[in-house]
């Protein structure tokens, strides 16, 4: 579980804790609740709200939608067998069109042990934010991914860097984990499609590949 985030509103004090695919919040007076993630993050105000949740104001409720998710990763993070990565944040940046939009960022170093072939390398997982209204990262990950280097990555090597585009669940839409491929021209990213669309669904193989499996 994530730390508690405190609010205080009109001097009652509100504790949210997201994990997994609850949301805990707590109200001195008030039972404590949990209702899902999606259920919060999929809200557009703190009138929408049922049962024991109604109360929430709206700052808090925007707070979850906004954060979600960093918490609904968790599965995700199991799967690709990683700790806690050193960068988890939110990054704006201009997309091609000029458009100026947002994604979450989260980065791994992954340190290359004597029997490995695999160099010292980065894992970047982009992820699509729930309440992004501008270009999608699918459309600008090539932005990103230059954006992301010169921000975070400076002295890293661009061709040992793994970029993992992640879409959380939404309505109608499963999460999911893609490979970007994506090539260093000396000074941004541009897709690499010589071996397809230039995304291909994380699988065991993939993992492998990478080196976490």
């Amino acid at each position: 579980m994530s730390k508690p985030k405190k609010f205080v509103v009109n001097g009652v004090e509100y504790r949210v804790t997201i994990g997994g695919s609850n949301v805990k919040i707590s109200r001195p007076g008030f039972a404590t609740v949990a209702p899902s993630v999606n259920e919060v993050a999929g809200v557009s105000s703190s009138e929408d709200f049922d049962d024991g949740y109604q109360c929430l104001p709206s700052n808090v409720a925007s707070w979850i939608r906004r954060n979600s998710w960093r918490f609904t990763m968790s599965k995700g993070e199991q799967v690709l067998r990683l700790r806690e990565p050193s960068i988890d944040d939110t990054m704006e940046y201009k997309a091609g069109n000029g458009c100026t939009t947002e994604c979450g960022v989260k980065i791994w170093g992954i340190k290359s042990s004597p029997q490995s072939i695999l160099s010292a390398r980065h894992v970047v997982v982009l992820t699509e934010l729930p309440d992004n209204h501008s270009t999608s990262i699918t459309n600008s990950v090539e932005e990103a991914a230059t954006e992301v280097m010169e921000i975070y990555l400076r002295n890293a090597d661009p061709e040992t860097t793994i970029w993992i585009e992640h879409w959380t669940p939404r309505l109608n839409i499963h999460e999911s984990y893609d490979r970007v491929y994506l090539r260093f021209d000396g000074q941004r990213f541009r897709l690499d499609t010589s071996n397809g669309s230039g995304w291909s669904p994380l699988n065991e193989t993939l993992l492998k590949e990478i080196g976490i499996l």
